[in-house]
């Protein structure tokens, strides 16, 4: 019996990758306990009925919005950095912690976002944001806001209101519906 497996992935970044295996069902298995993120019922149930493949559960799948853009700021302004990062009414403040490596990862209030503060080629800085956890239900007029300021000063480094389109991704494939939607701000 031959089985498939899309699996979804987001990078620190926020970008999306869909993974897809196809093999026999004790393969698939071998490959979702190394990678630990599906139930092992759920993907005998898949294999035992190709019918359930367009089964949007057995996707690794959730809606979530990123931004990424460079940012002027010396090293010693980002443990300062207030960042605010918004869809409609729900915000996460996020807060910039040093790790071992020389990067820095942000915490967020309350939980829902997170980010990484990446040093580039150019001796400047690099943001990532991103949701944690699957958004609710999408709309076309979801308005999203990223501010960024240096604590002490008035003018934000950053500061971005928009509409955006959020992009459907088809884990099953695109002749199945698709199992969660993206949105990357710009």
């Amino acid at each position: 019996m031959t089985c498939t497996l899309a699996l979804v992935t987001q990078s620190s970044e926020g970008r999306t990758f869909l993974h897809r295996f196809a093999g026999g069902c004790a393969g698939l298995l071998a490959v979702v306990s190394v990678l630990g993120t599906l139930a092992t019922a759920s993907v005998t149930a898949a294999c035992s009925n190709s019918e359930s493949r367009c089964d949007t559960s057995l996707s690794a799948c959730a809606n979530t919005a990123s931004y990424k853009r460079n940012i002027d700021v010396t090293s010693d302004e980002i443990p300062t950095l207030q960042i605010s990062f918004c869809r409609n009414a729900d915000c996460w403040a996020l807060t910039p912690v040093l790790q071992a490596d020389g990067t820095y990862i942000c915490t967020s209030s309350p939980d829902g976002a997170t980010c990484g503060i990446t040093q580039d080629e150019d001796s400047g800085y690099i943001i990532s944001i991103t949701t944690t956890g699957s958004l609710d239900v999408t709309t076309t007029s979801d308005t999203f806001s990223v501010t960024i300021t240096v604590a002490g000063s008035t003018t934000p480094l950053v500061s971005l209101a928009k509409v955006e389109d959020w992009t459907p991704v088809y884990s099953n494939g695109t002749d199945c519906p698709a199992s969660c939607e993206t949105a990357t701000l710009e």
